[in-house]
């Protein structure tokens, strides 16, 4: 679900292949605006790619600009969902 060219950028200079691990539910609404909701919200808002997930090693890049409490649900989302290890940029 990458926004932007960082990923692709990364990818292509680290020799890492590029991957939709996540797709982003546009019904959902914002989830910074309900903190203690966060983890429920982000189950809502993005769906697992699950064969780009299971068993696989995988790599977010966060290149948000705001405070970035939303990767550790985002972590815990893709674990649940059978990635062997996820690491963050």
């Amino acid at each position: 679900m990458c926004m932007c060219g960082v990923c692709a950028c990364v990818c292509v200079q680290s020799k890492l292949p590029y991957a939709e691990v996540l797709h982003k539910n546009s019904y959902v609404g914002r989830t910074f605006i309900k903190p203690s909701f966060r983890s429920k919200s982000v189950d809502m808002k993005f769906g697992v790619v699950m064969s780009n997930v299971v068993d696989k090693r995988i790599v977010l890049i966060d290149d948000s600009i705001v405070r970035g409490t939303t990767m550790p649900p985002i972590v815990g989302l893709l674990k649940r969902a059978g990635a062997k290890e996820v690491s963050e940029l």
